[in-house]
């Protein structure tokens, strides 16, 4: 009878929406939406036209960005913090990752021929 419990406790275990995004995972999150956002205006900055491929590709990762977004405020909410508190929580979480990623991009630059799986791989590192 165990044998027959382990498969079902492993779905259950492995289905997404059952474990709730850790504040970490939500801040390592903000780092890759801001630097898509950036290597797109990076990437048009070199005359290389994306921004339909990163409106799709943000449209796409919407629900990903709001639950991100609600794992930071849910997190402030549960140290105490007003909703005012929470939201500049947010904002410097945003601006945290927009400072990392303005570096990044400076430092390595984006391969904007292959804009594509630039975006592939954001997608693939974040945490759900």
């Amino acid at each position: 009878m165990k044998k027959n419990l382990l498969p079902i406790a492993l779905s259950f275990a492995l289905s997404p929406g059952l474990h709730a995004m850790t504040f970490a995972d939500a801040g390592e999150n903000l780092t890759y939406f801001e630097h898509a956002k950036l290597s797109i205006d990076h990437c048009e900055s070199r005359g290389f036209s994306r921004r339909a491929d990163y409106s799709a590709w943000r449209e796409k990762n919407e629900p990903t960005y709001r639950e991100t977004i609600n794992a930071i405020r849910n997190e402030a909410a549960k140290r105490g913090l007003p909703k005012a508190e929470q939201d500049m929580i947010v904002a410097e979480g945003i601006k945290a990752a927009k400072t990392e990623s303005q570096a990044n991009i400076s430092r390595k630059g984006i391969v904007c021929e292959k804009y594509g799986a630039v975006l592939q791989m954001y997608s693939d590192l974040l945490k759900r």
